[in-house]
C-alpha cells in the first residue's frame, strides 16, 4: 500500500536542479576580492555551503547566431544543492561568475542546475551560460562567486579543452532568414504557466487490467509543484513532480520515473512535440490562445501494480495510459 508523502516546499526548491532565471548581476564592492591563486580544472573549492570543482567548457547552440555564439563554463557540485533563493516571485541563483573579456568583465546570460549523472562523486552540475562574438578568443580566467557569503574565487581556464568556435561572423544578408516552421509554432508555448488539473485516462477502458477517467483538479498549495516557465531560449524551469505525485495517490497504482520535472532544464518543439531536455520525456502539446490554456500528454505503457482500493481491484499487466498536465497561463 502506497503511504501519502510529505513534501516540504524548501526541499521541492533547494533539493532539486532546475534551471534558474537569468543573471545579469556582477560582484559588488561589497564582496571580498577573489583569491590570488586562480583554482584551475579539477582542484575542488568550497564556494557558501557547497563543494564545487571546475569541469569543462560546453556548447550552447541555442544562443547561436549569425553574429554570436553560447558557450558555458561547467561546475560540478558534491553535495547536489542548488544554492537558489525566491526573490520577486521567482528563483535566483546565489552564485554567479564573470569571466575576463580584454580586460572587462562578461556577465552570465543565464544559470542552469542539473543532475549530474556523469561524474562519479558528484552529484550536481551549474553551468553559467554566456554570450561571445564569433571570432573572440576564450578567455583564460573568470571569477566566480556568492553573494550571499560575500565570497569570491578567480578561477584559471586555461587548462580546459577548447570549443571550436568560427574565426568571422557571417556578413550580408543569408540566402534565407525566414523562421524555420517550427519556430512559429512554438511561440504559443513561451510564458509563466501554472498547473490547473491533470487528467489521467486509459484509452482502452475494456484492457481487463485497469481503466481510469479522472480529473484532479489542483489548487494554491499544491505540495507538488505547479509552475512551468518556457522561455524564449528554449529553457525551461518547473518544480512539478508528477512521479512522486502519482507514487503517493493508491488509487494510481503504477510508477512512472520520468515526470519529475525538476530535473530538466531545457525543451525543444517539433511537429506539435514539446520534449524536456536532457533525457527527458516528449509531450504531446496544444495551446489554446482564446482560454490562454497549456495541455501537455504524455502517452505511454505502464505496468500496473496488483491492488485493492476502495473495493476496485487491479490486475497485474501493462496498459497503455494518458496522462496530461493542464496548465493556465499566469
Amino acid at each position: 500500500m502506497k503511504k501519502l508523502l510529505t513534501v516540504l516546499l524548501f526541499i521541492a526548491i533547494i533539493g532539486a536542479f532546475a534551471a534558474c532565471s537569468p543573471q545579469t548581476s556582477t560582484p559588488g564592492a561589497q564582496i571580498s576580492e577573489p583569491k590570488t591563486a586562480a583554482l584551475s580544472a579539477g582542484e575542488a573549492f568550497k564556494l557558501g555551503d557547497e563543494t564545487y570543482a571546475l569541469e569543462k567548457w560546453a556548447a550552447l547552440p541555442e544562443y547561436d547566431t549569425d553574429t554570436q555564439i553560447g558557450i558555458g563554463v561547467c561546475f560540478v557540485q558534491k553535495e547536489g544543492v542548488a544554492p537558489i533563493v525566491i526573490s520577486g516571485g521567482g528563483y535566483k541563483s546565489l552564485i554567479d561568475m564573470t569571466l575576463n573579456m580584454d580586460g572587462a568583465p562578461l556577465s552570465t546570460s543565464n544559470i542552469s542546475f542539473i543532475k549530474a549523472e556523469d561524474a562519479p562523486g558528484y552529484a550536481g552540475r551549474v553551468t553559467f551560460e554566456f554570450v561571445l562574438q564569433k571570432g573572440a578568443a576564450l578567455p583564460v580566467g573568470g571569477t566566480i562567486f556568492h553573494t550571499g557569503k560575500n565570497e569570491r574565487i578567480a578561477i584559471d581556464l586555461s587548462a580546459l579543452e577548447a570549443l571550436p568556435i568560427e574565426a568571422e561572423p557571417k556578413t550580408g544578408s543569408s540566402e534565407s532568414t525566414a523562421p524555420a516552421p517550427d519556430d512559429f509554432g512554438k511561440q504559443a508555448f513561451f510564458g509563466e504557466w501554472l498547473l490547473d488539473s491533470i487528467v489521467f485516462r486509459t484509452p482502452n477502458e475494456d484492457n481487463g487490467i485497469y481503466a481510469i477517467d479522472a480529473s484532479m483538479s489542483i489548487s494554491e498549495g499544491f505540495e507538488y509543484g505547479r509552475d512551468l516557465s518556457l522561455r524564449e531560449d528554449m529553457k525551461m524551469i518547473s518544480f512539478v513532480d508528477l512521479s512522486a505525485l502519482i507514487e503517493a495517490v493508491p488509487e494510481l497504482p503504477f510508477t512512472i520515473n520520468d515526470l519529475d520535472l525538476k530535473d530538466y532544464s531545457g525543451w525543444t518543439y517539433s511537429n506539435g512535440t514539446i520534449t524536456f531536455t536532457p533525457g527527458g520525456p516528449a509531450f504531446t502539446a496544444s495551446c489554446d490562445e482564446a482560454s490562454k490554456e497549456l495541455r501537455l500528454t504524455r502517452s505511454g505503457e505502464a505496468a500496473i501494480i496488483p491492488n485493492t482500493v476502495n473495493g476496485m481491484t487491479t490486475q497485474s499487466g501493462t496498459v497503455l495510459i494518458d496522462i496530461t498536465m493542464v496548465f493556465k497561463i499566469k
